[in-house]
């Protein structure tokens, strides 16, 4: 563009020049950032950042599709198409943020759906599923994740060199980790340390049917200790009420019957009496015996008397 300027003070004729400004040339932003990524009711994992790509989330089961809102850096960039539809399992979501240069780039958001569990335990009445993603599992203290193939399924089982645990959850959808024993593929009871006589013990199940030998002198029972209770046994005799009997697993992973006195806090393990030997009235056998000798007595005298008088007679 050119101005022509005229006028100029100072002279007495007049002056003009002739000024070329040259326009300099815009080009379009390559913003393609994201200034704000949030899905509704739930948290990133990283917490979101406009640089970082790659974000993580976890979501209850059922869930089946997020509100998710993302806003460009740049008034001229644009969003593109959002799908937000999920299904059990990991889901893959992209954002795509299109600059105005035409560079793209892209979030992507890892949504896990839990799923329901496919593999069962049963342990008494209850039916325990075993839990699929375990990222979120906080392991208990010396334990290490191990896996294991059992059969055509594979498991990670918690281990801490004597006990293995399983992570399972019941048909409430209550979670917890379970006694697993690798040997037969089985699942014991909760695991809930529990502390008696100054040792730790593991509550298991059992099959009551299996202790039948136990009801003449117990009976089935409620065993309260603390806040907790356990099936057990409490002796028939009134006069040994403080005294219990309980199955349960010792630290060295050993199974087997414990006597336990509430009253002193002191446990020991529990061994049958052996069955006593039937006692055995020996006076009439002693009787028998003696009329027996006593006739044979009799029967010899009466030979060598009759002998005696055969050679009298003679």
């Amino acid at each position: 563009q050119s101005y022509k300027y005229s006028s100029v003070t100072g002279y007495s004729s007049s002056l003009s020049r002739t000024v070329t400004i040259k326009q300099q040339e815009i080009l379009p932003s390559a913003d393609n950032t994201i200034s704000k990524l949030e899905i509704e009711g739930y948290q990133l994992e990283p917490a979101f950042s406009s640089d970082v790509t790659s974000y993580k989330i976890y979501l209850p089961k059922d869930t089946s599709k997020l509100n998710i809102t993302a806003v460009a850096s740049n008034s001229k960039s644009k969003i593109g198409t959002i799908d937000g539809n999920v299904k059990p399992g990991w889901n893959e979501i992209q954002i795509v943020c299109t600059a105005e240069n035409k560079a793209t780039r892209t979030y992507t958001i890892q949504a896990y759906v839990e799923e329901e569990p496919t593999l069962f335990y049963s342990v008494g009445e209850q039916k325990l599923g075993v839990v699929k993603n375990l990222d979120k599992v906080v392991a208990i203290e010396g334990y290490e994740p191990e896996d294991l193939v059992v059969g055509e399924d594979n498991l990670t089982v918690y281990s801490n060199g004597v006990f293995d645990l399983l992570y399972v959850e019941n048909e409430e959808g209550i979670k917890d980790f379970y006694i697993y024993d690798r040997k037969t593929n089985s699942l014991g009871g909760i695991y809930n340390p529990l502390t008696l006589g100054g040792h730790t013990f593991l509550e298991t199940t059992f099959n009551s049917e299996d202790f039948n030998d136990l009801n003449e002198n117990f009976h089935l029972d409620d065993i309260a200790l603390g806040e907790r209770t356990l099936k057990g046994w409490s002796y028939n005799d009134e006069n040994l009420s403080e005294f219990k009997l309980l199955y349960l697993i010792n630290e060295k992973g050993e199974t087997g019957l414990y006597r336990y006195d509430i009253k002193e806090d002191t446990i020991q393990r529990y061994a049958e009496p052996a069955e006593q030997a039937q006692e055995v009235d020996l006076l009439p056998y002693i009787f028998m015996s003696t009329a027996i000798a006593g006739i044979f007595t009799l029967f010899w005298a009466i030979i060598v008397i009759a002998k005696k008088d055969r050679k009298a007679r003679n």
